[in-house]
């Protein structure tokens, strides 16, 4: 049914469809993400983890389409409600600390957005391992704030995307 929480997943996986196939700019995105997030707070809850996922979702779509301010509010509505079933160091609150870090950085507060993609880099390294392309998005992201050696990000990416081939 139209409330059931495995329509709120299709929706939500639709939304990520047309988010990942860089075509965000599309308002069926936020849209699917949209019809998610309504059908999760209603059926599960505002602080469960698949509501915290579907806001983290929305911030990211927001960062990409340059909407910050709705991004960040997003972003930390996700990390309270996954706060309240995850430990601040489980891989979910990476793509959490990423998405504020990214967000802060283009409200202008630099030194906030270096203290979330820390704690990203930090999780996902101890997860994922330094060379996974997930955690290589991290240290790109300091790159972009001066705050990584390009190239010892590069020697890291060139063996990730050599590793993907590989698989």
């Amino acid at each position: 049914g139209e409330t059931h929480q495995d329509t709120a997943l299709s929706y939500h996986n639709l939304g990520a469809f047309y988010q990942n196939e860089y075509i965000y700019m599309n308002p069926k995105a936020y849209d699917y993400y949209n019809k998610a997030l309504t059908i999760r707070k209603k059926v599960l809850g505002e602080d469960h983890l698949d509501t915290a996922m579907t806001y983290s979702a929305l911030s990211s779509l927001n960062y990409e389409r340059e909407g910050y301010r709705t991004g960040m509010q997003y972003a930390y509505n996700a990390m309270t409600s996954a706060l309240k079933h995850v430990d601040k160091t489980h891989i979910k609150m990476a793509t959490i600390y990423r998405n504020l870090g990214r967000l802060s950085y283009w409200m202008g507060n630099a030194p906030q957005s270096q203290k979330y993609l820390k704690k990203a880099l930090t999780i996902r390294k101890s997860v994922l391992g330094n060379d996974h392309i997930m955690t290589l998005e991290v240290y790109r992201d300091l790159i972009l704030l001066g705050r990584y050696d390009y190239d010892g990000f590069l020697q890291r990416y060139k063996y990730a995307i050599i590793a993907l081939f590989l698989l």
